[in-house]
């Protein structure tokens, strides 16, 4: 939702400010994958945005564009394109990202903004906040800070942000202070005889509810709605001759990200559960495949999981094997290893310190903080050994 909305808005800005120019927020995923961000979809419908009017990736033919227009590329949400859109590289001239900096496209970039905030809705809020204070007058066809943006860059940054939780270590005094002034633009465009709006608290409980809103989504569907993956570098184990043989010199691994309690996910699809990771993986063509599982527990509050699944049809039972000794070995991750609640799924988890050649290894993560943002660097650098400036997703 953040690369959507930022991306939506930023252009809006752009736009704004240089209207000679079109500007086309791009949201990067298939039309048909929309339905699969629920908590966009509700925020987006909230807001009052006509998605039909949205273009997504499968509706611009980027080459045909570039060969008949100039074409100027602005990132926001990452500072790195994916293996399948690098050709674009020589039209990148702006990024706006709170990730890890790579460094890239300088002799393109005329502006670039990455700051590790909690949501790059904040950078992009940072910046219409500021046009719209020196707007002249404020209420001028130029000012683009009206309740539904306010709403929509409020609604994401609450989200990224887990709404402030001191827990979710997601956040800095900069987000902070943007939220607050967007909720104070949302109040102030609010009149007396419209109905008052949505308090921080209550909208970020709508969200989350609706972003945990996923028993209803197939096995398939859940696997993609929040799916990214990476080709790596075969890593230097210690292997047989005879495990060699059989591993290629590069390893594709796919993680997912989902908002639901692996032990309801289990339950709800019991024997199929095992089967649909599989299936899944190989419809990627995966060697190995993660889910990071976040969820809010009554109980226990914010928490996440961490599975790694190697397909039966790879042959990377060594690499998985090493991938979740090294895994198990960080501090900062705090994994403790989840063994009897599998069993419902035909297939028992365990750790890579115990009999492993089943192919799932499940975790608490201790460290909530750690998302998908944290690990994958961890493990393209630490353990796949590849440059930080060569960390690019293939998706």
């Amino acid at each position: 939702m953040d690369s959507m909305v930022s991306s939506i808005l930023l252009a809006r800005l752009r736009h704004a400010q240089h209207s000679a120019r079109l500007y086309v927020p791009l949201i990067n995923i298939p039309r048909d994958d929309f339905s699969l961000r629920t908590e966009a979809v509700w925020l987006f419908k909230k807001a009052g945005v006509d998605v039909s009017a949205l273009v997504f990736l499968d509706e611009l033919d980027l080459h045909t564009v570039a060969a008949k227009y100039k074409l100027h590329i602005l990132l926001v949400d990452h500072n790195q394109l994916g293996s399948a859109q690098e050709w674009l590289a020589p039209y990148v001239e702006e990024i706006i990202d709170h990730h890890a900096a790579q460094n890239l496209y300088k002799s393109t970039l005329k502006h670039t903004v990455v700051e590790p905030t909690g949501s790059a809705c904040t950078l992009v809020a940072e910046e219409i906040l500021e046009h719209h204070k020196n707007a002249t007058p404020p209420d001028s066809s130029s000012n683009v800070l009206d309740q539904q943006t306010a709403l929509l860059l409020l609604g994401t940054i609450l989200i990224d942000t887990v709404n402030f939780s001191p827990s979710s270590g997601r956040f800095n005094a900069k987000d902070e202070h943007v939220a607050d002034n967007l909720y104070s633009a949302i109040l102030s465009s609010s009149s007396s005889s419209t109905r008052p709006p949505l308090t921080r608290d209550a909208l970020f409980t709508e969200l989350q509810n609706e972003k945990f809103n996923v028993l209803g989504l197939s096995a398939r569907d859940l696997l993609r709605k929040d799916y990214k993956e990476w080709t790596f570098p075969f890593p230097k184990l210690r292997v047989t001759p005879e495990v060699e043989q059989q591993t290629s010199s590069a390893i594709k691994v796919g993680i997912s990200s989902a908002g639901i309690d692996l032990r309801v996910w289990v339950e709800r699809d019991g024997s199929q559960w095992a089967g649909s990771l599989d299936a899944w993986a190989q419809e990627r063509r995966l060697d190995l495949l993660l889910l990071m599982l976040a969820f809010q527990s009554e109980s226990a509050g914010f928490r996440r999981q961490l599975v790694v699944y190697r397909p039966t049809v790879t042959a990377t039972a060594a690499v998985a094997e090493a991938l979740c000794g090294f895994l198990e070995g960080r501090d900062d991750l705090k994994l403790q290893p989840i063994a009897v609640e599998l069993q419902a799924s035909g297939i028992s988890s365990s750790s890579s310190s115990s009999s492993s050649r089943t192919g799932v290894w499940a975790y608490e993560q201790g460290n909530a903080k750690a998302s998908r943002k944290v690990i994958q660097p961890i493990l393209a650098v630490d353990f796949f050994g590849v440059q930080p400036s060569q960390n690019s997703a293939d998706t």
